[in-house]
């Protein structure tokens, strides 16, 4: 992870996150709703990518695929709205 590129945005659409192992992938828009967070807000949390894959959706946590892989030190985001 260190060597990889990182980039903050807003959402574009389309993403999709899978925030557990013992829970669907789903589109971000899924996730914000079942969460309760309305569609005006949804737009203005960030994510965090990579290229071609999603590391972190803020108000709903990181993708499950990233947290267990190699032994190394590792990036935990943590997103608290003010």
């Amino acid at each position: 992870m260190r060597s990889q590129y990182l980039t903050i945005e807003f959402r574009r659409g389309g993403e999709r996150l899978k925030p557990a192992d013992n829970r669907p992938t789903r589109a971000l828009k899924y996730h914000y709703q079942a969460l309760g967070i309305p569609a005006w807000e949804r737009g203005r949390l960030p994510v965090v990518k990579t290229p071609g894959q999603l590391l972190f959706a803020a108000g709903i946590g990181m993708d499950c695929h990233q947290m267990g892989r190699g032994g190394g030190e590792r990036v935990v985001f943590r997103w608290e709205a003010k």
